[in-house]
């Protein structure tokens, strides 16, 4: 079952990423019934909204010192890292809080606050299904109370982009969680396999003789459907990886010949994990510059603000130094999950023992299917362009 829009972990994203090709932005000073979404943590929820979230796919930075369109991009965050919420976003951005290895308070992208699906539906008003395991972008309350409005984009493994939806439509909240999948969820009912007919696009109806809801495209060999229902010449179908496109064709299928393997993240909930002693994959490529440790207690900050504080022990990479006031630019992590840069204390970084690299996680992902699964190449440059990188600052302590 997928969980998400996007089901390969590019490695090369990642080994890209440390450089952080937004430093030239930066401002100058650096079926079932299932638990609801939790809403009970830090107060009350905010106008409607829930508080605890799932993070979707994305690709680029996502993590923001504050909410205007101008703000310095501080971090990456992975797919399926939970977040909580403290009001409803402004925007294109919604302060968040991460707790975790690494504890981070920040302003996330609002368009990657998503929900883990808990058990099976259709989503009203669209011609999208999902499954348990699933993700769907949330983007807000609906004017049903027991409802929200999602987003969601149906996913073919054999396509390598999104290309049906996305759809925007409302599934119950008791649906939606931020909690990993209960083992008892039951998955979209079986129906028989089939393929499409190859080399046809086949266009698929709300009904019988409805309308057009989606087209399937045109390939070789053919896309495979589950076949739920027949009304005479019509037949009932999913279609996708999950989530789906549910619908009716009257095309000649055919029965499938062996089972189509799917990939990707389980739908445990768990993101991009490591062992103790491995390197997160955001700081592997840049063999050039110093690799530190990054004990627990450390607290890393942007423009004065404490943005994170690592909670176990973690890696840092040396981005520049400033003798005058003690402190370090770092790009800094204790897991994949989350990644951030700002100014740490020359004093908190201790020397690193050649620790081993983590594989590529299958779990997570920062490219998008619709968008290219690599980013620019950053500047070779030992120096970050003037204000490209966070100053000196010598804040006091902060907390989070």
């Amino acid at each position: 079952m997928k969980v998400s829009l996007e089901h390969t972990y590019e490695t090369t994203l990642m080994k890209l990423s440390v450089v952080l090709p937004w430093m030239a932005c930066v401002a100058a000073a650096c079926g079932g019934s299932s638990p609801e979404v939790n809403t009970s943590s830090s107060g009350s929820e905010p106008s409607g909204w829930p508080t605890e979230f799932v993070t979707g796919p994305g690709t680029g930075p996502a993590l923001y010192l504050h909410e205007r369109e101008d703000a310095p991009a501080i971090g990456y965050v992975s797919e399926g890292v939970r977040v909580s919420i403290y009001e409803p976003p402004r925007g294109d951005r919604v302060r968040v809080r991460i707790r975790g290895p690494l504890k981070v308070r920040a302003w996330l992208s609002s368009s990657r606050l998503a929900a883990r699906v808990m058990r099976r539906g259709k989503i009203r008003g669209t011609p999208a299904y999902v499954g348990p395991g699933d993700l769907v972008q949330v983007l807000g309350p609906a004017d049903d109370p027991g409802r929200l409005n999602v987003e969601v984009t149906p996913w073919f493994d054999r396509l390598p982009t999104a290309s049906l939806g996305p759809y925007t439509g409302t599934f119950p909240r008791v649906g939606l969680s931020a909690e990993p999948v209960p083992g008892g969820a039951e998955p979209p009912r079986e129906g028989t396999s089939h393929v499409l007919p190859a080399g046809q696009e086949v266009p698929i109806y709300d009904k019988p003789d409805g309308a057009v809801v989606a087209t399937l495209p045109a390939l070789e060999p053919p896309l495979p459907v589950e076949v739920l229902r027949e009304r005479g010449a019509w037949k009932g179908v999913r279609v996708g990886d999950g989530p789906y496109v549910v619908g009716y064709v009257n095309a000649e299928l055919q029965p499938a010949t062996g089972e189509s393997e799917q990939t990707g993240p389980s739908p445990d909930g768990t993101a991009s994990k490591i062992a103790p002693g491995e390197i997160p994959q955001r700081l592997q490529a840049e063999e050039g510059r110093t690799l530190w440790r990054l004990p627990e207690g450390s607290k890393v900050r942007f423009q004065g603000q404490t943005i994170a504080i690592v909670a176990s022990s973690g890696f840092a990479r040396e981005m520049n130094r400033f003798e005058d006031t003690g402190e370090v630019d770092v790009f800094a992590a204790v897991d994949n999950d989350v990644a951030v840069r700002g100014m740490v204390r020359l004093t908190d970084l201790q020397a690193a023992e050649a620790p081993a690299s983590s594989s590529p996680a299958s779990s997570s992902s920062e490219a998008s299917p619709s968008e290219p699964s690599t980013e620019p190449v950053p500047s070779t440059e030992p120096d970050a362009p003037a204000g490209a990188e966070p100053s000196p600052s010598s804040p006091p302590p902060g907390s989070l």
